[in-house]
């Protein structure tokens, strides 16, 4: 399931690569490096910097702490599971902070690895933790590299309906998830849960608008319904697909 998710992901990078290049307002400049990176948008591959002497002991500290933390996430994790005969919905909501996790390591790591190119990529994720809202979470601190993308080919030209424009993005959202993760299960067991990524994508967007509506003036109300939006049905993403994808199925 591991390599299946990989490939699928590498063939997705490379459509979504050759979509934002079409949708690109001015021209790129190193283009053939742009699509041999991790980054899906131009808007991305523009935030790359120069990477200075303190970005790389930066980096390789966050490397480490973020690649350590994974790991012993991890054999926790496997020991809970092992020992508390774990199953079902507590899987989900056990291995959500590995997800999490995983972003953080991977990005650091892929960050390490670019380094020798003198060029400082920006992270997938940015302080998640101090999510603010469903907005700020899915806007400005979940897998940059994807809402970037969506900003620029979604965004951008239906920013005329806002509305619109915000439920498309998590529709498509979801059917790359049901692509990537749901059909992957299926065409390797035989069976998998349709629809789930789409029902939790779909919920995102009625968190936003709801938050918007009703919840402006109470910020600290914002935060705990947040983390009840995104994390409360976490069993419909972190799923026997994805949980198999980061070997954390039994």
């Amino acid at each position: 399931m591991t390599w299946a998710f990989v490939a699928t992901v590498a063939a997705l990078g490379f459509s979504m690569k050759a979509l934002s290049l079409r949708c690109a307002r001015r021209p790129v400049r190193n283009r053939l490096f742009f699509i041999l990176s991790p980054l899906a948008s131009v808007d991305s591959w523009r935030r790359v910097v120069m990477a200075t002497a303190d970005d790389v002991r930066q980096t390789f500290i966050r490397c480490v702490l973020a690649t350590g933390a994974f790991l012993i996430c991890h054999w926790i994790y496997r020991r809970l599971v092992t020992t508390l005969n774990l199953s079902g919905w507590s899987l989900s909501y056990l291995g959500a902070p590995l997800v999490w996790l995983m972003g953080e390591s991977g990005g650091s790591i892929i960050r390490a690895l670019y380094l020798p190119t003198g060029r400082l990529m920006p992270l997938p994720h940015h302080a998640v933790l101090a999510a603010r809202s469903v907005a700020d979470f899915w806007g400005k601190r979940w897998n940059a590299w994807f809402s970037d993308w969506f900003r620029q080919v979604i965004f951008r030209r239906w920013r005329a309906r806002p509305v619109t424009a915000l439920m498309l993005v998590f529709l498509v959202s979801g059917l790359i998830h049901e692509i990537v993760l749901n059909l992957n299960l299926w065409f390797l067991t035989g069976h998998a849960p349709f629809s789930s990524m789409m029902l939790y994508f779909g919920l995102q967007p009625l968190g936003i608008l709801a938050e918007r509506n009703w919840l402006t003036n109470y910020p600290k109300v914002t935060v705990g319904f947040a983390w009840l939006v995104v994390l409360g049905p976490a069993p419909l993403i972190v799923n026997e697909a994805l949980l198999r994808a980061l070997q954390l199925w039994r």
